[in-house]
């Protein structure tokens, strides 16, 4: 028995009945793209950083809500669930991924492990280009041990 879809549908339920993307949905769909590339630019390149409360609570709930979205993507490589592109959830979800003012914000200013998730199954067929996983820069150091990436 495949259950696939059934499993789409819990992993796509959960991302769209959560917190995170209840905070989210709205702000896309009534604030400009000026304002949304404000909002999630690289905070490296502004002065002060990200010190207003609510950038930071927004900013927040889109990187919860962009990790959430890679497991979907994980889930549909896994063949664990079925390929959200077409659905009613997907649809809603896409639209907030593919939303030029937040491309930058995960494909270039915090690159997500899984950017590519916005990207649709046929271009990344036709391409057969892998997920691009992000290394991280940091070295992390314990008591016992330092390790470097």
């Amino acid at each position: 028995m495949d259950n696939s879809y059934d499993n789409l549908k819990y992993l796509t339920g959960r991302l769209l009945l959560g917190a995170d993307h209840l905070a989210l949905e709205p702000l896309f769909k009534s604030k400009s793209d000026e304002e949304l590339a404000q909002i999630f630019r690289n905070h490296e390149t502004d002065p002060i950083g990200i010190t207003d409360p609510n950038e930071v609570a927004l900013r927040r709930h889109m990187d919860s809500w962009l990790n959430e979205a890679s497991l979907i993507y994980l889930s549909w490589l896994s063949a664990y669930s079925s390929d959200p592109e077409g659905t009613d959830q997907g649809n809603r979800i896409f639209a907030i991924l593919g939303h030029a003012s937040l491309r930058p914000y995960y494909d270039s200013y915090y690159k997500q492990a899984l950017s590519s998730v916005s990207t649709s199954k046929k271009t990344r067929l036709k391409d057969k280009t892998p997920p691009v996983l992000s290394k991280p820069s940091q070295t992390f150091t314990s008591d016992s041990a330092t390790i470097a990436s």
